[in-house]
């Protein structure tokens, strides 16, 4: 085993493969920050207890921020969720875009 002084410096490269993340791209930043913030938003809304699923009342939260009313947002949700109580975090990415 080697000391750590000898293994020199870390580059983007292990034998045959290339780091790709974090790009260097700004347009690919760009949709990291966004969906960086999508994910925020969601592990907001979701419940104290389970952080993987939304429920459609505390989704319901989102029309006090983006001033559309309840009864929008609630028929959105269960489309979106195919008339479930719940969904989770890739169901709320496909919600937002059409938001």
């Amino acid at each position: 085993m080697e000391k750590a002084g000898k293994l020199g410096v870390l580059d983007n490269r292990f034998l045959h493969y290339t780091r790709i993340y974090p790009s260097t791209n700004e347009d690919h930043a760009l949709v990291d920050a966004t969906m960086k913030n999508i994910r925020g938003l969601f592990y907001k809304l979701c419940g104290v207890r389970d952080k993987s699923i939304l429920s459609s009342g505390n989704f319901e939260k989102l029309a006090k921020v983006i001033k559309i009313d309840r009864t929008s947002l609630n028929l959105m949700f269960q489309k979106m969720s195919g008339n479930q109580k719940h969904m989770g975090l890739i169901e709320f990415i496909d919600l937002v875009t059409v938001l």
